[in-house]
């Protein structure tokens, strides 16, 4: 399992970009899997490919004991090697995540953390390189305005459904969603359009022209 995971891992990362995944899903018809351009990474080389492990937030109220945010850090504790952690519910409030937890999830081989709110630490996460991906920075914690409402449940970032094992790929230019059940489909269409955008490239720069290129490649 690690093994495939490791081969698939070092495929994206060497040939296929969050832009080819994005053509390869609007092709099959999934058009709605790509995150917006508010949720940018820490830093602009941070690329994630893994599997998404859920975290749902909500603001404190009167009721709720704000020590459930602990909860958060036992959570990251048994994320395991390849795994994203997603988190829905942020705030434009206070921020969820910052130097403890990635130094937490980078000990546990964490691939990377996405979350639909703001986040703190830049500077330090930029600095270990671990990928955070959010909608912005803020110094106020959510310590006391907000708590962890459920784990591991099918949750909605950005308008986008993510559950548990869905396949994650982020780079400079965004953050895509895979199910499941299309993650292999899609991985083995990505690398063939791969292939084909090297043979076009060589064309082009060979000389051939771009109707000789459509000709023998169809639309690309």
């Amino acid at each position: 399992m690690a093994e495939e995971y490791n081969m698939k891992k070092e495929n994206v990362k060497k040939y296929i970009s969050t832009a080819l995944i994005s053509d390869i899903l609007d092709d099959m018809g999934y058009q709605k899997q790509v995150l917006s351009v508010e949720i940018k990474p820490n830093f602009h080389e941070a690329k994630i490919f893994g599997y998404a492990r859920t975290l749902k937030l909500k603001t404190l109220s009167p009721k709720d004991d704000y020590r459930d945010i602990y909860k958060g850090l036992s959570f990251i504790e048994s994320m395991n090697t390849g795994e994203v952690l997603i988190v829905s519910g942020g705030s434009k409030k206070y921020a969820f995540f910052g130097e403890l937890m990635s130094t937490l999830a980078q000990k546990r081989n964490v691939e990377g953390a996405i979350i639909d709110g703001l986040t703190r630490d830049s500077a330090q996460t930029r600095k270990m390189k671990f990928p955070v991906f959010s909608r912005d920075n803020y110094a106020r914690d959510i310590k006391k305005r907000g708590i962890i409402v459920a784990q591991d449940v099918s949750v909605y970032v950005d308008k986008v459904q993510v559950n548990k094992g869905d396949l994650i790929i982020g780079d400079c230019d965004g953050v895509i969603i895979v199910p499941q059940s299309l993650e292999n489909d899609v991985l083995n269409r990505a690398l063939e359009s791969a292939k084909l955008e090297e043979r076009i490239k060589k064309a082009i720069t060979n000389g051939v022209s771009v109707e000789q290129i459509l000709k023998q490649n169809g639309e690309f």
